[in-house]
């Protein structure tokens, strides 16, 4: 549900959107397919706002076990 201009308004995910266009395999709906595919791959790439970026937080599983030392003096060509 969102609200748009004082209206509340049900709107579908874009993903949604494109499923409902590929099921329906109308001319009209293969028509806008391209653009709303192409949205939907932009959005994936598109930047965050670092406030959304801090949020996120590293799976346990690839979290390091100890912080890098980089001052440390016995790394390779040190």
């Amino acid at each position: 549900m969102r609200e748009i201009d004082g209206l509340s308004l049900h709107v579908l995910a874009l993903e949604r959107v494109i499923a409902s266009k590929r099921a329906k395999n109308r001319p009209k709906d293969r028509a806008v397919l391209p653009a709303l595919e192409a949205t939907f791959a932009a959005r994936l790439f598109e930047p965050k706002p670092f406030a959304v970026l801090l949020q996120r937080r590293v799976p346990s599983a690839i979290r390091m076990s100890r912080p890098i030392d980089h001052r440390r003096s016995d790394r390779l060509g040190g």
